[in-house]
């Protein structure tokens, strides 16, 4: 995916978006995901919030398929921390051991198979920490292990939280599938200010006519564009474009999720 320098026009919805709009809302209205997420804390990035392994791409599969082995020497256990999410009451919460925080990272696998080792990776150290992460609220601090061993370059950087404190972002895969196809989503949202939106909209790098739309509810925010076609081409290149658009709201979003119109995926939104 690629980004283009050029800000999108952002128009009054046409009522094929708006209709659009009003499906996702109901799908996450049905379930009562808007409803949870007003009290909801939800992580926008991986667990794994930093490290890595350089240029060692057989160490990189090697974890993610858990082939990993943790230490006997790496001891601990969970330690008592207050989470404080922008805009909601700190909450007391009793942080992950080191071996369940890596299985939120991977899934371990058993070590011995058939009379020979099958981990390639041995973590020999974790140490607590904290980093700030993001949340559809905006930074927030949260406990961490910084796990490291033969093969990582880098710390790998876990969040030590047990599941249920972050909740998964949702998306409305029970709403009807679009009947339009120039409707496009978005991949990001980011708070401008209380009223203001920078969005990222989707599109092939061959789309014209391309805009940005904004339906609102008292419970939601929903964006994402329409295109006017493919502008005449015979063939396109396989590459997704973002383009920003910066977007007005009729009124402050007061803690308003930001789905996009497609899938319903939350965008938080990201705070600038």
């Amino acid at each position: 995916m690629t980004s283009s320098p050029t800000a999108l026009p952002v128009v009054a919805a046409p009522d094929r978006f708006r209709v659009r709009a009003e499906q996702t809302a109901a799908s996450l209205r049905s379930g009562g995901t808007l409803e949870h997420l007003h009290d909801a804390v939800v992580l926008m990035q991986p667990v794994m919030v930093g490290g890595g392994f350089g240029d060692d791409g057989v160490a990189k599969e090697t974890f993610f398929a858990g082939l990993v082995r943790l230490s006997p020497r790496v001891t601990g256990a969970g330690w008592p921390v207050t989470l404080r999410p922008p805009g909601l009451a700190p909450r007391d919460v009793v942080t992950l051991g080191p071996r369940e925080t890596l299985e939120l990272a991977t899934h371990l696998q058993p070590c011995g198979g058939r009379g020979q080792e099958r981990c390639g990776l041995t973590v020999t150290g974790a140490e607590r920490g904290s980093v700030s992460v993001l949340t559809q609220r905006g930074a927030m601090t949260a406990p961490v292990w910084r796990f490291t061993g033969s093969g990582i370059d880098d710390p790998l950087v876990v969040v030590a939280l047990p599941p249920g404190v972050l909740t998964e972002a949702p998306g409305a895969g029970g709403a009807p599938s679009p009947q339009d196809g120039d409707l496009l989503g978005a991949a990001s949202a980011t708070a401008t200010g209380p009223t203001s939106l920078t969005v990222r909209v989707y599109s092939s790098a061959c789309e014209v006519d391309l805009q940005a739309h904004v339906w609102e509810a008292d419970d939601v925010v929903v964006v994402g564009g329409t295109t006017g076609g493919w502008g005449g081409v015979a063939a396109c290149p396989a590459m997704l474009m973002a383009t920003p658009a910066e977007v007005r709201l009729a009124r402050p979003l007061d803690g308003r999720p930001v789905v996009e119109v497609v899938s319903g995926r939350l965008l938080g939104p990201e705070r600038s």
